[in-house]
């Protein structure tokens, strides 16, 4: 490099310069050397109690599935019962001729597959 005062040509438009430079001006100062305290923080502590709060949840959803399907099982038996029964009642309406009786185990029959129709697992 020789020592006069030679200029140098800008290779990019003034326009663009101008652009360049007034984005970098509005841009805050960052002191990318030391930390915030509140990353520090932000690293310190949250990922241990995120974590224990996460697998709370977890556990709980969990729980609550179990819950829900032991219920669904609950309810696919009932409905399997008042199908049985129902039939049962249909024959023994048949057998003895009562009419209401036969209406009622149907019913309850119908019932029951509805039941059982919902809750299959």
């Amino acid at each position: 490099m020789s020592s006069d005062n030679s200029t140098y040509k800008c290779v990019i438009s003034l326009p663009r310069c101008v652009g360049i430079l007034s984005f970098l001006a509005a841009r805050p100062l960052v002191n990318t050397t030391r930390p915030r305290a509140t990353s520090l923080r932000r690293l310190a502590m949250p990922q241990v109690s995120n974590h224990g709060k996460s697998l709370e949840r977890h556990e709980e959803h969990a729980a609550g599935e179990a819950e829900y399907k032991a219920a669904q099982a609950h309810e696919y038996v009932e409905g399997a019962t008042d199908r049985m029964h129902g039939k049962g009642e249909a024959v023994w309406g048949a057998m003895t001729g009562d009419k209401t009786q036969q209406a009622k185990g149907n019913l309850r029959h119908d019932k029951g597959e509805a039941q059982q129709e919902i809750n299959k697992p």
